[in-house]
């Protein structure tokens, strides 16, 4: 992305081989495509490991029920519903957007449906709460 003769790149942030869902590293460089600073957070440790408890298909599961329940957009639901799903493993920080207060790392799965950014969903690997899930949908609640 270039914006004002300068280059900003965003990448994924892995650990344990592992994609850190709320931690990516966004490089920017000069007009001179020289680097000069780094906006956001590494993350050098999580101590969790890498098993899964949910298996595919509760994820899968999972998903479709939250699409099911989607009263905001049900046109899109037998889309989803009837499409291939992208999942992946990996890690997400429960505290990201809520608090400053340092890092709080659960295991978890992101789901989207294929060749379609949205609907997503992350889910918690640990107790198969939803962590998130978004259908692109923005309303304001007067």
């Amino acid at each position: 992305m270039r914006v004002l003769g300068t280059t900003s790149w965003i990448n994924p942030s892995f650990i344990n081989n592992l994609n850190i869902y709320t931690g990516d590293l966004v490089f920017h460089f000069d007009q001179n495509d020289t680097y000069y600073f780094l906006s956001a957070d590494i993350t050098d440790k999580i101590d969790l490991n890498t098993k899964s408890l949910m298996n595919y298909d509760n994820v899968v599961e999972k998903f479709l029920y939250l699409a099911a329940q989607d009263y905001r957009y049900t046109e899109n639901n037998s889309e989803i519903i009837n499409n291939c799903v992208d999942i992946q493993f990996g890690y997400f920080d429960l505290t990201t957007g809520i608090s400053c207060s340092g890092e709080n790392f659960t295991k978890s799965w992101k789901m989207k449906q294929t060749n379609n950014y949205f609907s997503s969903a992350y889910i918690n690997d640990k107790n198969s709460e939803t962590i998130s899930y978004d259908n692109d949908i923005q309303y304001k609640k007067c």
